[in-house]
């Protein structure tokens, strides 16, 4: 098994603030999320990423499947 060291990965948040975020262009940023602490990822129907995380869930541009490489995990059989 070859471990892989970088427990972090580089994503662009969409960030968005309530109403105004209807008004206007979503804001966009670059992150690095560590993925011991993502719970669970899935697509929205916008084409964006969810990830949720231990208390909060997180919008990033990646599409899933660009995201579920990223955080693919390997398995010792």
């Amino acid at each position: 098994m070859k471990k892989n060291s970088n427990k972090f990965i580089e994503l662009t948040e969409v960030v968005t603030s309530g109403l105004a975020s209807h008004m206007s262009k979503s804001k966009r940023r670059t992150i690095a999320v560590n993925k011991d602490k993502i719970q669970c990822a899935y697509p929205e129907s916008s084409g964006y990423t969810i990830l949720q995380m231990r208390r909060e869930n997180i919008k990033v541009e990646e599409a899933y499947g660009e995201v579920s490489i990223k955080i693919t995990i390997e398995v010792p059989y």
